[in-house]
């Protein structure tokens, strides 16, 4: 099976795409939040801080599987 370049374009695009949602999202929470009252002010809240730190966490295991994959292919090419 091989991965053509606009498969990983696409996948690329798509990620950054959902990225730059969730950091829009979060950076601009002062000023939506204050228009919500009661619990939907407090869902918003942690559903939003719930929803950034899931990221984070997918990132930091993207970039230890990326650094997993690198380590795997030096030591099966012998490149250093």
């Amino acid at each position: 099976m091989t991965m053509q370049l606009d498969d990983l374009v696409h996948g690329l695009n798509g990620r950054a795409t959902v990225d730059g949602v969730i950091v829009a999202l979060f950076s601009t929470m002062g000023l939506w939040l204050d228009a919500l009252r009661g619990p939907a002010q407090e869902l918003a809240f942690w559903g939003t801080v719930v929803l950034v730190l899931g990221r984070l966490v997918l990132l930091a295991l993207d970039f230890r599987d990326r650094r997993r994959r690198n380590r795997l292919a030096e030591s099966f090419t012998g490149e250093r």
